[in-house]
């Protein structure tokens, strides 16, 4: 494992060891060197042991904690064996995975909790390697941990999450983390310290984001975590992450503090926020400052370094008089003379874990402001955006307590649900206003609000909201829930469909870390994987073969029409050998699932393998050039309409593409 400020001593071990010794006394010849293992055997050995221990019985902690360890120590032992991984002390590095991997599994046959009474404060490296196997891809993936030397799980600690920085080749392998004394720093003030990997450099977005909720669900889950104690951190890429991630799920946590990220990706990258519809929505649904009205109830410390030229230290000065201006609690720390890497110093990390130690989440604030891009992230306290007026622009309510009635502005919203705490609702129940019009009186449970295209809401209705999130685009949804890939068999194109879904096994493990299944072909898929899973085919409905879709063509929304190098969106037909098509459309079989299809000449070849999916919306026709910004060239962007239907007037167009009289 890596860290910052990396200090690797090599060569010391063997300098002169006869030097002691006298030339005329040689000592006894040496003896034979052990034969070396054959890593190729000892992979499959263990890869057998692991399928057997499926079966072993034991209870829910015992197979969750120890399996994915397993798994993971098999997969890192694997990856060395594929890549010719030649790094100091390999053979070292391979037994270190073969005897954690033996560990695991025999603490499974035991009953035995994986890492139960430590703290990591024992490790060499100052922290504990955990992991999980995640439900979007079956893939094992890892989670760093320290705990205060003087844990006790009889009482409740604060947990601090930090994410790190990009690092070009991290890995599972050889992955990111903070040096020894961060890690103690911490534990000696009181505090839970975790390091998500976050899917190698995703910024903590689409699956990234996926692994940081999970990792919080899984820390909560083995430690006593208080629930109102809990701080999102990062540096650099990770602080990006951190920003966005605190400020689309701004009631998961007590505080922000970042160091050195960007705050508005427009300015990162230069771009017009006006040239191209859908990729700004992209991008914008994740942008910091577009958020920073959701900071209410989320004081922010903020480090940077005064001469950063990497991530310039005006992401930092356009944020924080953002939150000043709304009158958000907001402390900015700039260092004279320092770059980039204020993180590989211990001054913001002793300010970080500080300013932690006192702060504490109200969980049931009387005054909320939301704001989100998607009604895939659309609750924050005791409100809950389930349905926009028009997709697109963001849903907004601010909503307060205040004066013996419940007072919400709402923005672009056509369902909202509110479910008040008892400690701000009496047993009688409030009168409710909404943009200024009576809308009845809410008693304690949920309740849900209509409000028409004026804003004008219906009286307030008990019920239960769907236990599930509304299930929207971008395409890149496609991968955040669990989800199978597969290829057409019914037409010419057979052949190259499988070589395209084979080689998006590379790409997703380049990605995300994540060794998928060979794509099947359609017809092989069961009617129960069809049904229970997202979709990602490599093909067109037309040749499209699923159990249980009599007719994927014809499920398609009304208006599209998709065949090999032949496209038709609703009055748009674009047709070229050169073309391809992402499209995502509702599961028919299950509102909960989505089907991604992919058609024609692959997509991405200009962008970094990390950044593949950042700006795809539900529907791209794209060709092979590669655009200004490293993406193919669109002909036709956009995204469907909250019902799964086209609204061909919402598409961006390319110019010289024409609607058909």
């Amino acid at each position: 494992m890596r860290y910052r400020r990396t200090l690797v001593v090599v060569g010391l071990v063997a300098v002169v060891v006869g030097a002691c010794r006298s030339q005329d006394q040689p000592g006894p010849p040496p003896a034979p060197a052990p034969a070396q293992p054959d890593w190729q055997v000892v992979a499959r050995r263990l890869g057998a042991e692991l399928r057997d221990a499926q079966a072993v019985a034991a209870g829910a902690d015992v197979r969750d904690s120890n399996l994915p360890l397993a798994a993971l120590e098999l997969e890192k032992l694997q990856v060395r064996l594929r890549d010719n991984f030649k790094g100091p002390a390999w053979e070292e590095l391979q037994e270190t995975s073969e005897k954690t991997f033996e560990a695991a599994l025999q603490r499974l046959r035991t009953g035995q909790v994986a890492c139960a009474g430590e703290t990591g404060g024992k490790t060499q490296l100052g922290f504990l390697e955990r992991a999980y196997l995640c439900r979007t891809d079956g893939s094992p993936q890892p989670y760093f941990v320290r705990l205060p030397d003087d844990y006790d799980p009889a009482k409740r600690w604060p947990l601090v999450l930090f994410l790190h920085g990009y690092v070009p080749d991290t890995s599972k392998v050889d992955p990111w983390v903070l040096p020894p004394n961060q890690w103690k720093m911490a534990s000696d003030r009181g505090l839970i310290l975790v390091m998500p990997h976050g899917r190698r450099n995703s910024d903590f977005l689409g699956i990234g984001e996926v692994d940081v909720l999970r990792v919080i669900e899984e820390v909560r889950r083995w430690y006593q975590v208080d629930p109102d104690r809990i701080f999102m951190t990062g540096c650099s890429m990770g602080g990006y992450g951190g920003w966005a991630l605190g400020l689309r799920h701004p009631d998961m946590f007590a505080g922000l503090a970042l160091m050195a990220g960007q705050t508005d990706f427009f300015v990162w990258e230069n771009r017009d926020r006006t040239e191209c519809a859908f990729k700004s929505w992209c991008i914008v649904q994740n942008n910091p400052i577009d958020l920073a009205v959701n900071a209410l109830h989320l004081p922010s410390l903020v480090q940077h370094g005064e001469q950063d030229r990497l991530v310039p230290t005006v992401h930092s000065q356009i944020m924080v008089p953002v939150l000043e201006k709304l009158g958000y609690q907001v402390e900015y720390l700039e260092y004279k003379g320092k770059s980039h890497y204020i993180y590989w110093e211990d001054e913001p990390f002793e300010k970080m874990f500080d300013w932690c130690k006192d702060k504490r989440r109200d969980p049931a604030p009387a005054k909320v402001r939301y704001k989100t891009f998607t009604t895939r992230c659309g609750q924050c306290y005791w409100i809950d955006i389930r349905r926009f007026q028009r997709w697109g622009p963001a849903g907004e309510v601010d909503a307060a307590v205040a004066d013996g009635r419940i007072d919400v502005k709402a923005a672009n919203v056509a369902e909202l649900w509110l479910d008040l705490p008892a400690k701000l609702l009496p047993e009688a129940g409030l009168p409710l206003r909404v943009n200024g019009q009576d809308a009845g009186r809410v008693a304690r449970g949920a309740h849900r609000v209509m409000l028409d295209a004026d804003g004008r809401p219906s009286p307030a209705v008990p019920g239960t909201p769907p236990p599930e999130r509304p299930r929207t685009g971008p395409a890149r949804e496609a991968f955040n829930g669990p989800f199978k890939v597969c290829y057409t068999t019914g037409g010419a194109g057979a052949e190259q469909n499988r070589s395209r879904a084979e080689r998006f096994g590379g790409v997703w493990y380049a990605f995300a870390e994540a060794v998928l299944p060979p794509p099947s072909p359609d017809r092989e898929l069961s009617a129960e994987d069809v049904k229970s899973h997202n979709l990602v085919v490599f093909g067109e409905p037309s040749t499209a073969r699923l159990a249980g879709i009599d007719d994927p063509a014809a499920a398609l929304p009304a208006g599209i029409r998709i065949a090999p190098g032949d496209y038709t969106i609703g009055p748009y037909h674009l047709k070229g050998e050169r073309l391809g098509l992402y499209f995502l459309q509702p599961h028919p079989l299950d509102p909960q699932r989505l089907i991604l299809w992919c058609s024609g000449v692959e997509y991405g070849a200009g962008l970094p393998v990390n950044h593949q999916f950042d700006l795809l919306p539900d529907l791209l026709v794209y060709n092979d050039e590669i655009g200004p910004d490293s993406a193919n060239s669109y002909l036709l962007g956009g995204f469907l309409t909250q019902d799964g239907r086209l609204d061909p007037l919402t598409l961006d167009r390319a110019p010289g593409v024409k609607a058909e009289p």
